[in-house]
């Protein structure tokens, strides 16, 4: 690993001409890399359950989901409602989502455990 990090770096020297450390060009690949792998692709309308490491650490806000061509106010299922490991499971219809994590998540409670905890 440490010998593709110097050969990408010798290579990025030589095309971009730009002086920067060789510290600061690892840990801007080392951050590009996370931000590239660390979020999985979803469906559409599909989140995904597994762990996802950015819901934990980025800044999140709520948003109202966007109407649709059929549905004036939509709705979906509440993740932390539908999934929870902490108290009985139900299924209850939200029109909150978390815009960056693409999950629907009641306002109150639900979003901040969504965002909180590491096991919800």
């Amino acid at each position: 690993m440490d010998l593709s990090t110097l050969s990408a770096y010798m290579l990025f020297k030589v095309k971009h001409k730009k002086p920067i450390e060789f510290s600061d060009f690892r840990i801007e690949l080392i951050r590009q890399l996370i931000e590239r792998c660390a979020q999985p692709k979803n469906l559409i309308g599909c989140p995904t359950i597994g762990d996802n490491p950015i819901r934990l650490t980025a800044r999140h806000f709520p948003s109202l989901l966007p109407p649709t061509a059929t549905v004036k106010m939509a709705r979906r299922s509440c993740i932390i409602c539908s999934h929870t490991s902490r108290r009985e499971k139900k299924r209850t219809d939200t029109r909150y989502q978390c815009g960056v994590c693409n999950v629907g998540v009641c306002v109150v409670g639900c979003f901040e455990e969504y965002h909180t905890l590491e096991h919800f």
